[in-house]
């Protein structure tokens, strides 16, 4: 098992879809790799393995970031420059110490 684990594109989604205040603690089993993930309290997302969480690169935003635009259908998601996700998503993924 490598050092970074990346959840499934279909657990990514249906976490993001879930009410806030319902996503930590929830789980979902991936249709593409078979393993169990959960959010944790601070909002990464685990994948459970012999009842242990491994922390995967991935956590879930509390809201969109400043420029995002929520997307419906079957684009579900959202759109904003790529520098502008950089640094809102990604610099500040894996919560504050």
């Amino acid at each position: 098992m490598g050092s970074s684990i990346r959840p499934p594109d279909d657990v990514y989604w249906r976490f993001k879809r879930m009410p806030v205040g319902k996503q930590v603690g929830a789980e979902c089993t991936s249709k593409e790799d078979g393993y169990l993930y959960r959010v944790r309290a601070d909002r990464v997302i685990c994948r459970v393995v012999e009842g242990m969480e491994v922390g995967t690169i991935d956590s879930i935003p509390l809201k969109l970031p400043a420029g995002a635009h929520v997307l419906t259908g079957v684009n579900w998601g959202f759109r904003m420059p790529i520098g502008l996700f950089y640094q809102e998503i990604i610099g500040r993924s894996g919560g504050k110490k």
